[in-house]
């Protein structure tokens, strides 16, 4: 098989799946949507899936609904751009009970200032109450007169008229936020300071000489019969 041949396979496979997901769509009364935003090789991306139950056996189905290439920064008009467009393309605006991501500020401040006024109540989940600061300012929306005299206000009317769905703050990363705050406090403790960085300090450079040399990770494996899990800031990892 050519490359120009594959290329062509794999483009039919991958429209045909788009269109069975979308026909599957439209039998299902109502879904909720996890969003997330990441970098990689000084390029930005945005990825969704969607949740829902089956009517008749109350089972969980979930598919991966999109991933799209962010341009510019990741702003929260620029989020909440995207996810209308994604919504709109597979017809689930008015399906769509929730949002779930994370508690970037990005993210909370986008469903601000374009999500459902009844917004799930996250009080009692407010960040503030674990010490990370998320913003709270008064939320504005600034335009370009320049545009605007130009008539070139299409783009600008196109984000303003962007309504979402109710927004929810991931459970799981509220807890991951509250453990590391709870975390930095203990550290005030000299003794156990002391400790912990000795401790730590040993299995960071576990962790370095697995992720920098496959004999090591191979060992590992051999040894314990799977691969460590690294520490990462901006990840939340389910054990299985």
């Amino acid at each position: 098989m050519s490359r120009r041949s594959l290329m062509r396979n794999v483009s039919s496979l991958f429209n045909d799946m788009i269109q069975q997901l979308k026909t599957e769509l439209e039998k299902i009364e109502y879904v909720c949507i996890t969003a997330d935003c990441w970098s990689i090789f000084h390029r930005s991306y945005m990825d969704f899936t969607i949740h829902w139950l089956n009517p008749i056996t109350l089972e969980r189905n979930s598919r991966a609904l999109a991933y799209r290439r962010m341009l510019g920064r990741q702003t929260y008009d620029n989020i909440a751009e995207i996810i209308e467009k994604v919504l709109t393309e597979f017809d689930v605006q008015s399906k769509t009970t929730l949002i779930v991501t994370d508690n970037a500020a990005n993210f909370v401040k986008a469903f601000k200032v374009f999500g459902a006024n009844n917004e799930i109540d996250n009080s009692g989940n407010n960040i503030e109450m674990c010490g990370i600061e998320i913003e709270n300012d008064e939320i504005l929306r600034t335009i370009n007169i320049t545009e605007i005299l130009d008539g070139q206000t299409q783009n600008t009317n196109d984000v303003l008229d962007i309504k979402l769905p109710k927004h929810q703050r991931c459970a799981a990363h509220t807890l991951n936020l509250i453990a590391t705050v709870d975390i930095h406090e203990a550290e005030k403790d000299g003794p156990y300071k002391v400790l912990s960085r000795r401790v730590f300090a040993k299995c960071q450079s576990i962790f370095n000489k697995q992720n920098q040399s496959t004999q090591c990770a191979d060992k590992i494996k051999e040894i314990l019969g799977r691969y460590l899990i690294t520490p990462n800031a901006t990840r939340q990892v389910n054990i299985i």
